[in-house]
């Protein structure tokens, strides 16, 4: 009797705590801003991509995004939490590739500290395509999705002459 009792309890303390973790599994539905216009990288589907990853190209302020198109130089690789590149200078109407090559977190949001685009959601595998129609500098910082917290260190400064 004792026995059963006891794995009796046992039992529900394992349930309990199953059901508890439970919760912190994240669906990612939150209140951050939705993805624009992504591309998968070799035309695979990463297991967490959203409807948002595939909207229409769209211009906000003095930047065009876009799921697809020519970059005028290398992409610009994400991992880690960082821009690999954190400089580039490139001419009025250029075009550059911000590619999330991360293999543990599952999304970055990629932000223009002077409002030139609405900020990006990528999740990892895939690639959003920048045209930066007017000159000026620009940044982007790398931002947790979940929190909007941008990571520290994580900026990258864009010329346009």
């Amino acid at each position: 009797m004792v026995k059963s009792k006891t794995l009796m309890i046992l039992l529900v303390l394992v349930l309990a705590v199953a059901v508890g973790l439970s919760g912190c599994v994240s669906n990612d539905n939150n209140n951050t801003t939705p993805a624009n216009n992504t591309t998968p990288e070799n035309n695979t589907t990463p297991e967490d991509t959203t409807p948002e990853d595939t909207l229409p190209e769209r211009t906000v302020g003095s930047v065009t995004v876009s799921s697809t198109g020519t970059a005028t130089i290398q992409p610009i690789y994400t991992s880690e939490r960082r821009f690999q590149t954190t400089n580039v200078t490139i001419s009025a109407g250029d075009t550059i590739t911000i590619w999330n090559r991360e293999t543990v977190y599952p999304a970055y949001l990629y932000v223009s500290t002077e409002g030139a685009f609405e900020s990006i959601r990528l999740t990892k595998g895939y690639q959003t395509f920048l045209t930066f129609n007017q000159a000026g500098v620009y940044h982007i910082e790398l931002h947790n999705p979940e929190t909007n917290e941008s990571y520290a260190g994580s900026v990258l400064t864009v010329t346009v002459n």
